[in-house]
């Protein structure tokens, strides 16, 4: 039995939203034409990468750590909405230390409230046709290959 071939790319999620959407798609579409044109790999398998997100602690504080619940919604919505496969999400008081057990359950149920009750999942693309994700597209991947070639170099 042939064993099937994953390539994941573990990214993070921030806080503006729009970033997010634009960020996701083009790191897929990178990926192909990174290992098409570097590389010459010609299986569709390799060609594509899930994408596996985590919501950053960056952003959250020590101060008023039940905010961070927001902070921690808008970043996973950003990811959904930019399409990923997989998403682990923060719990509010990682600022603090070790999550505590309420916090990962408010964890699981952004999640859930965002799978289930938003319509953010349910729709593939649901953005993809705006004109600001078009244009955060190309600066996006601008960017990217730009940083990617100084690091080359």
């Amino acid at each position: 039995m042939r064993s099937r071939l994953r390539s994941y790319l573990f990214l993070s999620a921030h806080l503006d939203v729009f970033e997010e959407v634009a960020k996701f798609p083009r790191r897929s579409a990178m990926w192909f034409k990174l290992l098409k044109t570097r590389f010459n790999a010609k299986n569709p398998e390799s060609l594509s990468a899930n994408i596996f997100c985590y919501t950053l602690g960056s952003p959250q504080t020590a101060q008023e750590p039940l905010n961070n619940i927001v902070r921690i919604a808008y970043q996973t919505d950003g990811a959904v909405l930019g399409g990923v496969q997989t998403l682990a999400t923060s719990s509010y008081d990682e600022a603090l230390g070790l999550p505590s057990v309420d916090a990962g359950r408010i964890a699981l149920r952004t999640q859930q409230i965002l799978a289930f009750e938003t319509g953010s999942a349910g729709r593939p693309d649901p953005l993809g046709g705006s004109l600001l994700r078009r244009e955060a597209h190309h600066e996006f991947e601008e960017a990217s290959w730009a940083y990617m070639t100084r690091i080359r170099s």
